[in-house]
């Protein structure tokens, strides 16, 4: 069998006055710190990292707090790509980026990962692009106006209604 590396895209919007090269040097060089072995590159505004799992895990709670103390520091967010395994995905994964910018409220010094707001995106994409009237049942549509979702029970279940969870809100 194969050894597969997994890989992760990270995009970290530069502030405005960051533009100038010496600012922007800086900023990659704390970048790279975190990132170790990263592929690190400037791209439109933003400092792309491209980083193996084995070599920052952005799942790991240790791996997070090295980020975040960064982030803080600089006074920079991040967004985090869906894990990928092949390089011909970089561009998924960076339009994964590009969706959480503009569909995700961001903080400052915030850390976003696609995997936690896919839903959110997805929705704010379908309403945008189609009328979520006209592509979900008014029932579905109803819960999540009110603020819920329905999960129904599995055939193998015993439960015979279903059941509603809130949604979490994107703060």
């Amino acid at each position: 069998m194969k050894n597969v590396d997994i890989w992760y895209l990270y995009q970290f919007p530069l502030p405005e006055p960051a533009y100038a090269q010496t600012r922007k040097s800086a900023y990659l060089n704390q970048i790279g710190r975190v990132l170790s072995n990263a592929i690190l590159l400037f791209y439109e505004n933003s400092i792309i990292g491209i980083c193996r799992k084995k070599d920052f895990d952005p799942q790991d709670s240790s791996s997070i707090k090295k980020l975040q103390d960064m982030l803080n520091h600089l006074s920079m967010n991040v967004f985090v790509s869906y894990s990928f395994s092949k390089f011909t995905e970089l561009s998924v994964a960076y339009n994964q980026c590009l969706l959480m910018k503009e569909y995700i409220p961001v903080s400052l010094n915030s850390i976003r990962q696609f995997q936690e707001f896919f839903q959110q995106i997805l929705y704010g994409v379908l309403e945008e692009k189609t009328s979520l009237k006209g592509f979900c049942h008014p029932t579905i549509l109803s819960l999540w106006n009110a603020g819920g979702i329905l999960v129904l029970p599995l055939q193998s279940e015993t439960a015979s209604s279903p059941t509603i969870f809130p949604l979490t809100s994107a703060t």
